[in-house]
């Protein structure tokens, strides 16, 4: 397979799962955090004074799953592409002979996991003191928690079950042409 075939094969694989994988994730996200504001003191609960008042907020609760699986689609697929890409290069560099594919698939699942994780969380909370400046309560660890830690681990989980959906592909893929190639080296006179 050439390498630039290959590369593109990673890259739309890992955009495509890793969008999917996101806008699942973005869905359960949104509608979490929109729970944790509503009953963290200050909330919009003490607002719903009549029963009726209740469908507003399955409204804005839909809506929340309906953003958050917009954006975990958005970002998922961004850094899908990325992963998809950084996996490619991995794979040329050390396995384009694959030899070891047990040993292909856990190197390729630990560095592009702590890579996306990694950036992830640190850019987060980048993105977090962008929206809401640099204000004490941001800091609190609740916080750093809610906006940091758990977009890191969902993403690190929509990236490890990626990579392992690229890298099965790359396997089976490499075993095709082998036996491809042994079949038509054993048909020759």
């Amino acid at each position: 397979m050439k390498p630039y075939w290959l590369i593109w094969h990673m890259i739309w694989r890992g955009a495509l799962w890793t969008t999917f994988l996101g806008a699942v994730f973005g869905g359960i996200y949104g509608t979490s955090v929109l729970v944790i504001i509503a009953m963290t003191d200050g909330g919009f609960f003490g607002s719903f004074s009549s029963p009726g008042d209740i469908g507003i907020f399955f409204f804005i609760f839909a809506y929340a799953a309906g953003f958050g699986a917009c954006i975990g689609g958005f970002l998922g697929g961004t850094t899908g592409g990325f992963a998809g890409l950084l996996i490619g290069g991995i794979t040329l560099y050390r396995f384009t002979p694959l030899t070891d594919p047990a040993r292909y698939r856990w190197v390729v699942r630990w560095i592009s996991t702590l890579i996306i994780a990694g950036g992830v969380f640190c850019g987060s909370p980048i993105f977090m003191v962008g929206l809401f400046g640099f204000g004490e309560p941001f800091w609190a660890g609740f916080n750093l928690l809610v906006f940091a830690f758990v977009p890191a681990s969902l993403a690190a989980l929509a990236i490890w079950r990626t990579s392992t959906r690229i890298t099965r592909w790359y396997e089976s893929d490499t075993m095709a042409a082998r036996i491809t190639a042994l079949s038509h080296s054993s048909s020759a006179p």
